[in-house]
């Protein structure tokens, strides 16, 4: 990427996001009329377009507002924040090249002397190698990039952000630290001041809380300060969207599986399952009116399999929700990974189900991304839950649904290079070396050799691929 100089920056990535932002309209399960159905497409147009300049206005724009600029760096930085600003966010493949390029720049910003706050942030995100520091010293590194970017002048869903991705990059390293605490608190703040901008796009917002929900959900005490801190603000500000359902719902499902607990039901005791019950009816419940607000958004179908996981009303149910989940977002991979995981033999399916899924999931010709490659994620979730490892690879047929889902997935992707690696380990988990040697040639440099478990793995890898490709 050519480096440009800030006003350049902004023109283009405006010019870029205008132009590739395109929005297929997709009808719900509730078949509205026409006319409805025209004006849902509009207004998710006018949306897109929206979250693409608020993410804009909220890195280049508060970088050029607040930011600590330096001829030495500037153009460094604003290309990193560009990258990240313009990401495709449905886009897998293009997401990680994005996240690529962010830490190529920042990583180049900070080596020619960058102390700004938010390249800071996104350098220790992106680009900084843990590997090299002592514990003491990785922890040092997120605490002040957490606190720095905290204090800054820049807007409050940057210092969310950036206080909760130190917090838990902190509690990776040690989950008693009390700056992972204290900074996971100063974060739920900067969270609740950021929901009462007017301009803070519906999805961009749902992401946040969700993200903040997860992050407290197994405190039983921050979990539901957490929730309190931004149902008020969601209230106010986004009544007329699906996010505060949406919210309300996975805060209520949240308290429900804690209520229940991870066991086996015959050790769930008669009050857990009572709040079990009662809590996913709440969850049920508002994300249904969420559902009526908007039925043209995907999370709250996406969110409601959560729901019939613990309910089991029956496949009928499931299928409801699930069909509108992938009407709604045709590269809805979350919403096929929680009808797996129903699908497991502990809840309402079995392993030829899950299988069976994973095919439908090849086969339609609707789905879109890395959906095709839901028939891997089946197998690899059968070889871990039936605590086979290595060994089912080799089970029959195993392979033959590996091999062409990745096929299948290149031929509607063929850019999508970055996938190549998936492909490479499980040819190799499989034992297929000339499959491997067929995908040799896509691994861009420089080879992520972290990925095959190291550059040694790697090497000998390839030499045995290369070599049964001679014969």
């Amino acid at each position: 990427m050519r480096k440009l100089t800030g006003k350049q920056i902004i023109s283009r990535a405006l010019g870029t996001v205008w132009m590739l932002l395109v929005i297929v309209s997709v009808s719900s399960c509730s078949k509205p009329p026409a006319p409805a159905s025209e004006k849902s497409a509009s207004q998710k147009q006018e949306a897109a377009s929206k979250r693409a300049k608020w993410r804009l206005a909220t890195l280049l724009g508060e970088y050029e507002r607040a930011g600590q600029k330096n001829p030495k760096w500037d153009e460094d930085a604003k290309a990193a924040l560009e990258s990240f600003a313009t990401m495709d966010l449905d886009d897998w493949q293009e997401r990680r090249e994005d996240l690529r390029r962010t830490a190529r720049y920042t990583e180049s910003a900070v080596v020619n002397g960058c102390n700004d706050p938010l390249i800071q942030y996104f350098y220790f995100r992106t680009a900084y190698d843990s590997s090299k520091h002592t514990t003491n010293e990785n922890i040092q590194a997120y605490v002040k990039a957490g606190d720095d970017l905290s204090q800054s002048g820049y807007c409050e869903i940057r210092k969310f952000y950036g206080c909760l991705r130190t917090a838990l990059a902190i509690y990776d390293i040690d989950t008693k630290n009390q700056d992972y605490y204290r900074l996971r608190g100063i974060s739920k703040v900067h969270l609740a001041a950021a929901l009462e901008d007017k301009e803070f796009p519906p999805e961009e917002s749902a992401e946040a809380c969700i993200q903040l929900l997860n992050a407290t959900e197994n405190n039983s005490k921050e979990y539901p300060q957490a929730y309190q801190a931004i149902a008020g603000p969601l209230s106010r500000n986004f009544s007329k969207t699906f996010v505060p359902y949406l919210i309300q719902g996975h805060y209520y499902v949240g308290l429900a599986w804690k209520a229940r607990g991870s066991d086996w039901a015959n050790t769930v005791t008669a009050d857990g399952w009572k709040a079990f019950s009662n809590h996913l009816a709440t969850a049920e419940s508002a994300l249904k009116e969420g559902w009526k607000v908007d039925p043209t958004d995907w999370h709250i179908p996406t969110e409601m399999l959560r729901v019939e996981l613990g309910q089991g009303k029956g496949p009928k149910n499931l299928e409801l929700w699930f069909e509108r989940a992938m009407k709604t977002n045709p590269k809805n991979r979350e919403a096929c990974l929680k009808k797996l995981y129903y699908l497991y033999p502990r809840w309402h399916g079995s392993y030829e189900e899950m299988r069976a899924f994973g095919y439908q999931c090849m086969t339609n010709q609707n789905y879109q991304a890395n959906v095709t490659l839901v028939l891997v994620d089946a197998h690899q979730k059968i070889a871990d839950d039936s605590k086979m490892g290595r060994d089912y690879w080799n089970r029959p047929g195993v392979w033959e649904d590996v091999h062409d889902a990745f096929e299948e997935f290149f031929r509607r992707n063929p850019d999508a290079d970055g996938f190549r690696y998936n492909y490479v380990w499980y040819a190799n988990a499989c034992g297929h070396s000339e499959a491997i040697a067929k995908q040799l040639p896509y691994l861009k440099e420089p080879v992520d050799y972290d990925y095959f478990g190291g550059k040694e793995k790697f090497e000998a890898m390839k030499a045995k691929a290369l070599a049964t490709a001679k014969k």
